[in-house]
């Protein structure tokens, strides 16, 4: 097999620039422009309402899906069916821990617990979590890959400590719907 068409010179860059194709260069600058505008978007101010579940695990929620917080007993929670529920507004109001939806430690036991009230789509549930709860006001990023699984949408440092988001939406749907 014998090649007889002469090999021809190319001048890349300008064959490029007339298809408008980018260089290596180029292209990993817009790339690192995108990058800082979805971490712009993602490093804005907002407020939290940190918690845990057991001693090890830190969570916050979105201090405005809160409603309201509640007290509990732990002999006030009742359990019927398969449902956790307490008394709430003359009704019952159904109850999640973390760990019904997310892999993580079981709620510590505890003579009291705080209630954090959610109302999704005009249906009120709670979620039994362990204190102390604090309001934190932070900008931050929220990491949407390391631990996020279903009931957490990931996580970020608050304090000192990876805190897990929970994904109140997600427990709703899974666990109360």
């Amino acid at each position: 097999y014998t090649v007889t068409d002469p090999v021809l010179p190319t001048d890349v860059a300008n064959i490029a620039a007339a298809a408008n194709l980018s260089s290596h260069d180029s292209l990993n600058k817009e790339l690192t422009q995108i990058e800082r505008v979805k971490e712009n978007r993602s490093n804005i101010n907002r407020s939290f309402l940190i918690f845990r579940s057991s001693e090890e695990e830190h969570f916050a929620v979105n201090l405005d899906e809160v409603e309201r917080i509640e007290d509990v007993k732990q002999d006030d929670i009742e359990f019927l069916g398969n449902r956790r529920v307490m008394q709430y507004k003359d009704g019952s109001l159904p109850l999640v821990c973390v760990e019904d939806l997310a892999s993580v430690k079981t709620l510590a036991e505890s003579a009291n617990y705080p209630v954090l009230v959610f109302n999704q789509y005009d249906t009120p549930f709670g979620l039994l979590v362990k204190g102390p709860i604090d309001t934190v006001e932070l900008s931050t990023s929220i990491d949407h890959q390391t631990l996020k699984q279903v009931g957490v949408e990931g996580s970020t440092i608050i304090n000192e400590k990876t805190t897990m988001i929970v994904n109140v939406r997600e427990f709703f749907e899974n666990c109360i719907q």
